[in-house]
């Protein structure tokens, strides 16, 4: 195989779907959500996080003392969109009343998505 520029390129952009999932850094979005309900004791983080894994999103998520979820989730527009939709439903045993969310900026780029400690 003869490796010229056009072939270079390519193959470090196959390099950077891999590592950063199904987006690239230039497309990347957060997005802050807080979920409200049967969201505590129910499996709601590990499945937050099952989720995220599975989608390519990065961040994390975490128990907030008021009894809610919070998440802070980067990856690119669709993603996000199905991310959420998997967020309203939630795992079996849990009942989501609400779920709010916002586009912030954030200057921090995660590498993978975490379970981090209460608030």
């Amino acid at each position: 195989m003869r490796v010229n520029a056009t072939t270079s390129l390519s193959l470090i952009l196959m390099f950077c779907h891999f590592r950063a999932g199904p987006y690239l850094a230039t497309s990347m979005k957060t997005l802050h959500v807080v979920i409200s309900g049967l969201v505590q004791g129910v499996g709601f983080r590990y499945f937050t996080m099952r989720n995220a894994r599975t989608l390519g999103i990065r961040g994390w998520v975490r128990n907030l003392p008021s009894g809610e979820v919070e998440v802070l989730a980067q990856g690119n527009d669709a993603v996000l969109e199905d991310f959420v939709r998997e967020l309203r439903n939630g795992p079996g045993a849990a009942h989501v009343r609400s779920l709010r969310r916002e586009w912030i900026e954030e200057d921090e780029m995660y590498d993978s998505f975490d379970m981090r400690g209460s608030s």
